[in-house]
């Protein structure tokens, strides 16, 4: 087993980004109350919009770390509940990461939700939604606290997810408290996922599993440096995380360019004019010429449109990142034989209608196909509502089917009903 450069997972990095972000964010936007004309609101609405965004990668990644600890001793073949009878977690354990699940799913929800509202919305729609937006960001903060204190718990206080230190492994001794110990979890618990354990330690359901290539066993050739800096698994799911993020964003503008196009631009918005200067009247004398009158300063148009909104550049960008992800998931199963993806098609032993591999890229192939058109649909028009609208809704029942397809993949094997998990 390859020893990781972060342990245990990247989830333990980015998570502080989307809590720092929208938590500063938030708490600048209730002290520009203050000074509304402050340019300190503006710095605090950016971070609003990127802790929502970021907050989507650090639940893909939270997923995986969830199912990492879980469990390390199971294959990533086993079913879930094969899962849960070998996880060496205590009850406390689960009640605490539980907790910690919900309350972060639910905040990141609410506020990647109200941040995509008032980046849709046009400049009346936020003015009326503001103390209701501004009310819900705080709540879905509030929750997102909330769940990140859970999670604190469970790591300082049980020891999930960290690895327990060899007892005389150094030269200074520590005695523990008696009521400490009595609190102390199993050493299993507190193993990291990636502990090395005799076969015979490994679940039943594991060995009678489909052995197909995961991401322990597949892709001997490259070399194990490259995987110990990148694993593939939490590259794919970072890369969807950032497809998500910016596919969101990118909805937001084609949405919010229709109330821009050709509108003039509000009073408050419009730069102040020179005053205009009345020039005197001249006289003529009779001893000599009137004199010249000066030419009148020229008069500024005041500007007619908004600053413009280029959705298709950020619908780009979901395309990469979607390529990308393609390229993370083949890397994790080690196939990269294009054609074994049609391979339940082609076979008729094989019951496509229950394989979730085959589910998972016809999902993800159409929205790298939605997001293609959507780039160039945003880009050669400006007023395709209908197409545009169409394929948004195609790409966001998509992306919900392939997030579904991905639990299920990651949590009860790649293998089974794509309807729920296998009984």
């Amino acid at each position: 087993m390859i020893e990781p450069f972060i342990s245990p997972n990247w989830h333990v990095v980015i998570l502080h980004f989307p809590l720092g972000l929208l938590g500063m964010g938030v708490i600048l936007e209730w002290i520009s109350l203050f000074w509304p004309r402050s340019a300190i609101r503006t710095g605090g609405r950016w971070m609003i919009l990127l802790g929502a965004l970021l907050a989507i990668p650090a639940v893909t990644l939270g997923a995986y770390a969830f199912r990492e600890v879980v469990a390390p001793q199971t294959s990533i073949d086993s079913r879930w509940r094969e899962v849960v009878r070998h996880s060496p977690w205590s009850d406390v354990q689960w009640h605490y990461m539980i907790r910690h699940v919900w309350y972060e799913s639910i905040g990141t929800a609410v506020a990647v939700v109200t941040a995509m509202i008032w980046l849709a919305g046009s400049d009346n729609v936020r003015r009326k939604l503001y103390w209701p937006g501004l009310i819900v960001m705080t709540a879905a903060l509030v929750l997102m606290v909330v769940g990140a204190w859970y999670s604190g718990e469970s790591v300082y206080r049980y020891g999930t997810a960290v690895a327990a230190a060899q007892p005389h492994a150094g030269p200074l001794e520590v005695s523990q408290p008696q009521e400490d110990r009595q609190h102390e979890p199993d050493s299993s618990a507190t193993a990291p996922a990636d502990t090395t354990v005799e076969p015979s330690e490994l679940s039943a359901a594991a060995e009678e599993a489909p052995q197909g290539d995961t991401h322990e066993h597949a892709g001997h050739e490259h070399p194990t440096w490259v995987r110990r800096f990148i694993p593939p698994v939490q590259l794919h799911l970072l890369m969807v995380g950032l497809t998500l993020s910016f596919a969101m964003a990118a909805i937001g503008l084609s949405i919010r360019r229709w109330s821009q196009d050709y509108g003039p631009l509000p009073a408050s918005r419009i730069p102040p004019q020179p005053p205009r200067v009345t020039q005197p009247v001249v006289q003529e004398f009779a001893e000599g010429p009137a004199q010249p009158i000066a030419p009148a300063p020229p008069v500024i148009a005041p500007p007619t449109m908004l600053l413009p909104i280029f959705p298709a550049r950020f619908w780009l960008t979901s395309l990469i990142l979607a390529a990308i992800t393609a390229v993370g998931g083949l890397w994790m199963t080690g196939d990269w034989r294009l054609t074994a993806l049609l391979e339940p098609v082609r076979n008729r032993d094989l019951d496509w209608m229950n394989d979730r591999l085959f589910w998972h890229v016809v999902f993800g192939v159409t929205i790298v196909l939605c997001t293609l058109l959507l780039a160039i649909i945003t880009r050669v028009s400006r007023r395709a509502k209908f197409f545009t609208l169409l394929f948004i809704f195609l790409v966001v029942i998509a992306a919900v089917l392939q997030l579904w397809i991905g639990m299920l993949m990651l949590y009860d094997s790649p293998h089974g009903p794509v309807t729920g998990f296998a009984a």
